[in-house]
């Protein structure tokens, strides 16, 4: 097997993108092999470009020890131009940030004081020259001096001060002098001081940068865990499973034995509690009313909620397994734009509490759960209506051979017959049984019967007031009741001809607009029948009662 990571450096290329560097300069990062890691030509990165042909990433491969932060160095820069660098080790993970500016914009201030000293000496030169001759003996002295002390300041002493004394263009010149060098002083300084600054922004991008990799570290077992838990719950199709394994894995991952999955079935009904672990495995099928509880405030807000101390929370609820419960939290499940479920997890042990780590790693399990579990609805969806369509070509190929078959019957044995066998193919229910109206008017024979009879043994004479049989032939119509106790609201009204069965259809057999009986089909199970299966029923005895007409 193998375990695949993916390691994401876009925020690290952002945060080298945003290290502005005087006007033109760039940042760039490499590891100890000078593999570019981050750099604003990321095509150059994603190639696996090297770099050791820069001579401060050969320094910094070859593990050489590192210079200065302060230091700068003039060489040639990744662009190829010529450039004052600087390098910055970020010591783990072992890379190195790389700052190059082009020379001219480093040292365009210094040239244009030296630029700006020269010409302004140049000038005082001719002046002095020309007023020299003019007053040779008279300024020599101030002359030399003022010369003397801008050979001091060009040979950089900047704190060297001209003296003002002697005529006034000397004196204004001394002035000049000094106030030229205040100005250098000044603009060294800011100098100094920017790329003081600019050191200590990469010392705390560096620091930003290993507590980033304390963060990736710490979350590499969770997202391990998740990758793991996505791949397991993306297999799963049936539904009950895929609940129960969605609540193991979300306790899995932030360590405890409690959890529940709330899921809303209708949207036009209230969450019920489908799966519980732990303190909540007694408390599945209880339900959840919107903006009630943890469960149904997540449901009404439809946003993640922790709750770190829930003995002591408002919205707390009792029960049995609760009163144990020290800290809670609830994730929503959603289908598109709804919330249609609710993970929840707890734990009991005084003092534990969910990090803000654990509530994101769940929001993502969260919404992998909510696209397993669609996938799996999705699927069921798909099988009932597959299903729906065989049975719907099963009882169309059925209706046309009882068609054919009810057509050549003799007598109304095989007429009854081929109906009742005909039910049994497509519709499997428990019983069947023919049920004839008495000529009294007041009971019924029971005529013939496939499967469990029970209390309708052939030729059994049973009372019709107050059955569904009796409303069926009075109406001359189909009778349907999906729990046949429930429709009566009396059990023991039924006595023994309905107890064990649920749900019980009576289609009436009319001949000559007269209702002589009726065909029985009954199950023991509640809501057996679709109204496709009832619509079938429907059709065959409308078979039979026309064959038996003719």
């Amino acid at each position: 097997g193998a375990l695949l990571a993916e390691l994401n450096l876009k925020p690290v290329w952002d945060l080298v993108a945003q290290l502005q560097v005087g006007a033109t300069g760039i940042a760039y990062a490499v590891d100890r092999a000078g593999n570019l890691v981050a750099y604003q030509d990321t095509a150059r990165v994603l190639d696996g470009a090297n770099v050791q042909n820069l001579d401060s990433v050969r320094a910094f491969a070859s593990r050489a020890p590192a210079p200065n932060s302060n230091s700068l160095n003039l060489e040639t820069g990744i662009r190829n131009d010529t450039v004052v660098s600087s390098t910055a080790a970020l010591g783990a993970p072992d890379w190195a940030i790389m700052a190059e500016l082009p020379w001219l914009e480093a040292y365009s201030n210094v040239l244009g004081i030296v630029i700006s000293s020269a010409l302004i000496i140049l000038v005082i030169s001719l002046l002095a020259g020309l007023v020299g001759l003019y007053l040779a003996r008279r300024l020599t002295a101030q002359l030399v001096s003022l010369t003397q002390t801008a050979t001091r300041i060009t040979a950089g002493e900047l704190n060297v001060q001209a003296k003002v004394e002697g005529p006034t263009e000397i004196s204004g010149l001394a002035l000049a002098f000094n106030n030229m060098t205040t100005r250098l002083r000044q603009t060294l300084a800011e100098l100094e001081q920017r790329v003081t600054d600019r050191t200590r922004a990469l010392e705390t991008s560096r620091n930003e940068l290993e507590n980033a990799n304390l963060d990736l570290q710490s979350n590499r077992a969770y997202l391990e865990a998740l990758n793991e838990t996505s791949a397991n719950l993306m297999g799963r199709l049936n539904t009950k499973e895929l609940l129960q394994a969605i609540v193991t894995r979300a306790a899995t991952l932030v360590h405890t034995d409690n959890g529940y999955i709330y899921l809303q079935d209708d949207p036009d009904l209230e969450m019920m509690l489908r799966v519980g672990i732990g303190l909540y495995e007694g408390l599945v099928g209880a339900q959840a009313k919107r903006d009630v509880g943890l469960a149904g405030t997540v449901w009404a807000n439809g946003q993640a909620l922790v709750v770190n101390d829930y003995r002591n929370w408002p919205g707390r609820l009792g029960g049995v397994g609760r009163q144990d419960i020290q800290a809670a939290v609830g994730v929503p499940l959603r289908a598109g734009d709804k919330v249609i479920g609710v993970i929840g997890l707890a734990y009991g042990e005084p003092g534990r509490k969910f990090e803000e780590t654990e509530i994101e790693i769940l929001n993502r399990f969260a919404q992998l759960a909510s696209i397993a579990l669609e996938n799996a609805r999705l699927f069921e969806q798909s099988q009932a209506a597959l299903a729906q369509s065989e049975q719907q070509a099963l009882m169309l190929r059925r209706l046309s051979a009882t068609s054919a078959e009810v057509s050549l019957a003799r007598n109304f044995d095989q007429v009854m017959s081929i109906s009742q066998q005909a039910i049994h193919e497509v519709l499997a229910p428990e019983r069947t049984a023919v049920l004839l109206k008495t000529p009294d008017g007041a009971h019924y024979r029971v005529y013939a019967v496939q499967g469990e009879g029970g209390e309708l043994a052939h030729g059994a004479v049973l009372p019709l007031a107050a059955t569904l049989l009796q409303d069926a032939l009075t109406k001359r119509r189909l009778e349907y009741a999906p729990d046949i106790i429930a429709h009566y609201n009396n059990p023991d009204a039924m006595a023994g001809v309905v107890r064990g069965f649920r749900a019980v259809i009576n289609a009436p057999l009319v001949v000559d607009n007269v209702a002589i009986g009726a065909l029985n089909v009954s199950s023991k199970t509640l809501n057996r029948f679709s109204a496709q299966s009832v619509d079938f029923v429907k059709q065959i005895v409308a078979l039979a009662s026309g064959s038996l007409q003719k």
